[in-house]
C-alpha cells in the first residue's frame, strides 16, 4: 500500500457505517440527534475536554463509508445505539467480502 493510504474494503473506509445508519433509521433518530447523544455520552467518561462532539456530516461521511471510524468512536456510537461494539462490527473478515460495504 503506497504511504499515505488507508485501508478500504470495497471503496469503503470504515466497517460500521452501514449498521450505524441502520440503528439509526430503526431508533428514528436524525444525524443531529445522534450528534447531540454522543456528545452527551461521551461527555460521562471522555478526558475533560476530549469528548466527541461530531457534526452532521461527520455522522454522514461515516453512514456512507467516506470517514474512518476510531475504536473510541465505535464505543460511543454503539452506547448511544443501544448495542454493543461487537454488534457494529462484522463477525469476521469473511463477512466484510459478503457484505455491501
Amino acid at each position: 500500500m503506497p504511504q499515505g493510504e488507508r485501508l478500504k474494503v470495497k471503496g469503503s473506509s470504515n466497517c460500521v457505517g452501514e449498521r450505524v445508519r441502520l440503528l439509526r433509521d430503526g431508533l428514528k433518530l436524525t444525524q443531529d440527534a445522534l450528534c447531540a447523544r454522543i456528545a452527551h455520552e461521551t461527555g460521562e467518561w471522555a478526558d475533560p475536554g476530549t469528548r466527541w462532539v461530531p457534526t452532521k456530516t461527520e455522522i454522514s461521511r461515516i453512514e456512507s463509508g467516506i470517514r474512518a471510524v476510531l475504536d473510541l468512536e465505535v464505543m460511543a456510537l454503539a452506547k448511544v445505539l443501544g448495542v454493543s461494539p461487537k454488534d457494529l462490527l462484522p463477525a469476521s473478515t469473511e463477512d466484510l467480502k459478503d457484505s455491501g460495504q
